[in-house]
């Protein structure tokens, strides 16, 4: 396994309110993908990582949803049981990602 993957979504809903609903219903359903206590970060509104093993433990996810406006994105990154991704590397993608739809997103 050499590198990892990652997927990325991004939901635009009518208002900020949604957004930040939708973020709590997108952590609960990581519940059951991985293993791991959610964590906050200083990334767009309502953010949070989690990173740690899938339950089968045959592969080691990390993840980061966040808010920017009416936006919720959630950022995926698997990649080998033993070899999580580096946790600064997830947030640099998500300030990046954060700074293009601060740039993009429509009022």
């Amino acid at each position: 396994w050499s590198s990892d993957v990652c997927s990325y979504d991004l939901l635009l809903v009518n208002e900020p309110k949604t957004a930040a609903q939708g973020l709590k219903n997108t952590q609960n359903n990581y519940g059951s993908k991985v293993t791991g206590t959610w964590q906050p970060v200083d990334i767009g509104s309502g953010s949070a990582m989690i990173s740690g093993p899938s339950p089968d433990n045959s592969q080691a996810v990390t993840v980061l949803l966040f808010t920017e406006g009416k936006a919720l994105v959630s950022l995926e990154f698997d990649s080998a049981p033993d070899a999580p991704t580096d946790p600064e590397f997830v947030k640099d993608i998500g300030r990046k990602q954060d700074a293009a739809i601060k740039a993009g997103l429509p009022n």
